[in-house]
C-alpha cells in the first residue's frame, strides 16, 4: 500500500492480467486557499465511493472528480446564528439568527440590527450566493427597560417599553383622570424615579417628560385626589365652583340678589342647603369629599309710591307676599293760601287712607290722588278789595277809575264762582268717601 500526494498525480501503474488491486482517497476533501477546499464528488466512472476495487483485464483511468466549496462564516456576538459550513459554489444558502437576545428580562437585551451584507440585510434571516469564501456579520444594539407605572388604579402613564441606548423616551400621563364626571378626579402631581437606578427629570411636574435611556430605569406617576364642588342655582353666578385638593377649603360666593326685570323684579339670596347651610352669600367649606351646595332665592317685588305732594313714603323691593306700607302726609298747603288735600290712592291699589298697607304678590305703582282747597283765598280777595276800594278812592281823586272797576268786578265773580264749585265737590267727595268706607268695613 502506498499513499500519494496530490502533486504526484497523476500515477501509471502497470499490473498482471488478472490481478486485483484496491484504491482509495484518503482525505476526501483537500484544502485549498483561506475559505476554500475541494471536496470528492465521484470517479469518472460514476462511482461515488471513495475506494474501489480494479481487476486488470484491460487498460483503464480512474479520475476523481472534485467540486470547489467555499465557507461561510456567520459572526455575531449575540445569539447563535445558523447557517455557517461549506458550500459548494454557485449555492444560494440561507442562514438567520435570533433577533432578540436577553441579557437580563426586563433591564438590558441585545436587539438584532441588520446583517453587514447578504441579500437582505436588514431581516434576520437572509440568502447569500457562494461564489467565494463569505463573512457576514451580525450587528446589534443595545435596549434598556423603562417601566412606567402610577399610584393611581385606573390612572393612565404611558411609555413603558424598550428603547435604544442613548435614546430619549417620551413619558406622557392622560392628565388629569376624571374616575367619575364632575364628582371625583386625579390630578397629576409629579413624576418620580423609583427602582435601582435613578433617573433626572427636569420638569417632574408636567403631564410629557423625557429621559435618557443610558440605563434601565422605573419612573412612577404619583397624583393628587382632587373632589368636585358643585353649585346648584336658579340664578345667579357663582364662584368658586369646581374642583379641590381633599382636605382644601373652597372658597364659594354668589350675587346677593339678582334683578329679573329693573325696578320691578328681583329675587335675592336666601341661604345655602345641602352640604353646606348657611345663611351667606359668601361661605367657606372644607372639602373632604364631593359636595354639592345649593343657592336658594326668594322672589321681591318694586312698590313704587308716586305722589305731587304729601313727603310720599314706602316705595322699595318688597318680598313676596309680604306687606307694604306706604304712606303721606294728608294735607299740604300749595301757596296762595289753597292747601292740596289727599283724596284717594289708585294705580294698582285702590284706598282712601293716607296711611295703608297692601299684600304685595308683583310689581305695583301706587298713585296718591290730590284736591285743592280754596277756602283761604277768601281772605285774599278780601284784602284785594280793601286794597283795591281803598285804591279807588284815591284814583277818584285823581283821575276816572272805571277801567278799574271792571276788572275788579270781573275777578271778585271769578273766583266766587270757582269757591262755589269746589265746595259742591268737597261736598260730593266727602259722600263718596263715607261709603266707600262703609264699604271697606
Amino acid at each position: 500500500e502506498r499513499t500519494y500526494l496530490t502533486s504526484e498525480l497523476p500515477v501509471t501503474f502497470e499490473w498482471v492480467e488478472g490481478e486485483t488491486h484496491s484504491f482509495y482517497l484518503p482525505e476526501p476533501t483537500i484544502l485549498g486557499a483561506v475559505g476554500t477546499r475541494y471536496s470528492f464528488d465521484s470517479w469518472n466512472d460514476g462511482s461515488t465511493n471513495p475506494w474501489g476495487l480494479i481487476d486488470a483485464t484491460e487498460d483503464r483511468v480512474y479520475v476523481a472528480i472534485l467540486e470547489t466549496e467555499y465557507e461561510l462564516e456567520l459572526i455575531s456576538q449575540y445569539g447563535d446564528p445558523v447557517g455557517s459550513g461549506w458550500y459548494r459554489r454557485g449555492e444560494v444558502v440561507t442562514y438567520s439568527v435570533s433577533p432578540i437576545v436577553d441579557m437580563k428580562e426586563k433591564q438590558t437585551r441585545q436587539l438584532f440590527s441588520g446583517w453587514d451584507s447578504g441579500t437582505t440585510p436588514w431581516a434576520p434571516e437572509g440568502t447569500v450566493y457562494i461564489d467565494g469564501p463569505r463573512k457576514i456579520t451580525a450587528n446589534w444594539r443595545t435596549q434598556y427597560w423603562l417601566e412606567v407605572q402610577s399610584d393611581v388604579e385606573g390612572a393612565t402613564a404611558k411609555g413603558t417599553g424598550w428603547y435604544d441606548a442613548g435614546a430619549r423616551a417620551t413619558i406622557t400621563a392622560l392628565d388629569p383622570y376624571e374616575v367619575s364626571k364632575k364628582n371625583h378626579m386625579f390630578s397629576l402631581e409629579r413624576w418620580l424615579s423609583t427602582g435601582p437606578n435613578l433617573v433626572p427629570i427636569e420638569d417632574p411636574s408636567s403631564s410629557t417628560i423625557t429621559v435618557v435611556m443610558d440605563n434601565y430605569y422605573t419612573v412612577e406617576a404619583q397624583w393628587e385626589e382632587l373632589w368636585y364642588v358643585r353649585v346648584e342655582r336658579q340664578y345667579g353666578y357663582p364662584t368658586g365652583e369646581g374642583y379641590y385638593p381633599e382636605n382644601q377649603r373652597a372658597g364659594i360666593s354668589i350675587e346677593s340678589s339678582v334683578t329679573l326685570v329693573p325696578n320691578e323684579r328681583r329675587v335675592v339670596f336666601d341661604g345655602w342647603t345641602g352640604d353646606v347651610e348657611a345663611g351667606s352669600p359668601e361661605v367657606e367649606i372644607l372639602v373632604d369629599g364631593p359636595k354639592v351646595l345649593t343657592a336658594n332665592w326668594f322672589e321681591e317685588y318694586y312698590v313704587q309710591v308716586v305722589s305731587t305732594y304729601g313727603n310720599p313714603s314706602g316705595s322699595g323691593w318688597y318680598r313676596d307676599g309680604s306687606k307694604a306700607t306706604f304712606m303721606v302726609d294728608s294735607q299740604e298747603s300749595v301757596g296762595f293760601g289753597r292747601q292740596a288735600l289727599f283724596e284717594r290712592w289708585g294705580g294698582d291699589y285702590n284706598g282712601y287712607e293716607p296711611n295703608d298697607y297692601v299684600q304685595v304678590d308683583s310689581p305695583m305703582t301706587i298713585i296718591a290722588f290730590w284736591r285743592t282747597d280754596g277756602t283761604g283765598l277768601y281772605g285774599t280777595i278780601a284784602s284785594i278789595i280793601i286794597t283795591v276800594v281803598g285804591s279807588t278812592i284815591y284814583l277818584r281823586k285823581v283821575g276816572p277809575p272805571g277801567h278799574l272797576k271792571k276788572s275788579l268786578k270781573k275777578s271778585l265773580k271769578k273766583s266766587l264762582k270757582n269757591s262755589l264749585k269746589n265746595s259742591t265737590r268737597r261736598r260730593r267727595r266727602t259722600v263718596t268717601t263715607k261709603r266707600a268706607t262703609k264699604r271697606r268695613r
